[in-house]
């Protein structure tokens, strides 16, 4: 357990001289903070970018709920790594809704910036995706959206499954399945994809000292001209119950804080201001999840129309 106080990183102490607006945008920049369970995943995925060239690459299979930190975490590795151009070239494709083979394999061209023709054949498609990838010397490919495959027709969802196989075998680079926990339902319908990808999970947190840990290394980064001890256990758990563990809607609660804090002059994160938008957030959560009844909406939080029902 680290010790609670103002301990700011020597970058922030720099920016608590600067205007409001170059500290607004500062906090509004993305960041990395590292947390135990995040740096194991880091490491696996060091471990298959490693992996020498053999007849079966591993992969893996990064699954959690929405805003458990998965695009965060895939963000941090990429941007870790393509600092030494010996690590090679990075690409990430999204399984379109209710995706048949060759709608895949189009979208992975598209990314790799290479026409493909709807007249070509899933053979040719695939043949060129080999080529590309030894061309730009891919390393390590990341598919994301994975539980979309659930719209598809169970013989498309199997022939993409077939095409993953395919360019795992054949492209000979470890690839990197990324979805909801829903996901998991398409992997296992093949024995062989689900051996293939092993799954990795990001949980929501328990409240813990890991979890006031990180809020303790979070507003050290916070460019706020006084202390807020987001870590103590007053703020922690309020934090906590409007985040429901969750890391990304804990990272957004805490921005949209400090945010708020440096706009209002306020300069530290107040439990008034974590209850004003992690009320908001947490509002806006259930609304998209659909576990709220709309007639008990507040009149200020604005949805769509689709939602009602």
């Amino acid at each position: 357990m680290v010790e609670r106080g103002r301990d700011l990183d020597p970058q922030v102490l720099e920016m608590l001289g600067k205007s409001d607006t170059e500290r607004l945008n500062f906090i509004l920049q993305d960041r990395w903070i590292d947390y135990p369970r995040g740096q194991e995943i880091m490491e696996e995925l060091d471990y298959l970018l490693r992996q020498p060239v053999r007849t079966r690459m591993e992969g893996m299979h990064l699954t959690g709920p929405t805003k458990s930190g998965k695009t965060a975490l895939v963000n941090a590795f990429i941007a870790s790594k393509e600092r030494d151009v010996r690590n090679g070239i990075f690409a990430r494709v999204e399984i379109p809704t209710r995706a048949t083979l060759k709608m895949f394999y189009h979208e992975v061209l598209e990314v790799f910036g290479v026409r493909s023709k709807r007249s070509e054949t899933t053979v040719e498609l695939h043949h060129k995706i080999l080529l590309v990838i030894e061309k730009k010397q891919i390393r390590m490919l990341f598919i994301d959206e994975v539980q979309n495959l659930l719209e598809s027709r169970r013989e498309n969802l199997r022939d993409v499954l077939n095409g993953l196989k395919g360019l795992s075998n054949q492209a000979k680079i470890p690839i990197v399945l990324i979805g909801t926990e829903d996901a998991a339902a398409t992997i296992y319908i093949d024995p062989q994809v689900a051996n293939r990808f092993p799954r990795w999970e990001l949980h929501q947190w328990p409240f813990s000292e890991e979890f006031r840990d990180f809020l303790h290394t979070f507003e050290s980064l916070l460019p706020l001209k006084s202390p807020s001890n987001l870590a103590g256990k007053g703020l922690a758990r309020e934090i906590y119950e409007y985040s429901d563990g969750l890391i990304g809607e804990v990272v957004t609660i805490i921005v949209r804080s400090a945010d708020l804090a440096i706009r209002t002059g306020e300069e530290s994160i107040t439990k008034a201001i974590i209850q004003k938008i992690g009320g908001r957030i947490s509002e806006q959560r259930k609304i998209a999840t659909g576990n709220v009844d709309l007639a008990e909406i507040p009149n200020n939080v604005r949805i769509s129309k689709s939602l009602a029902p």
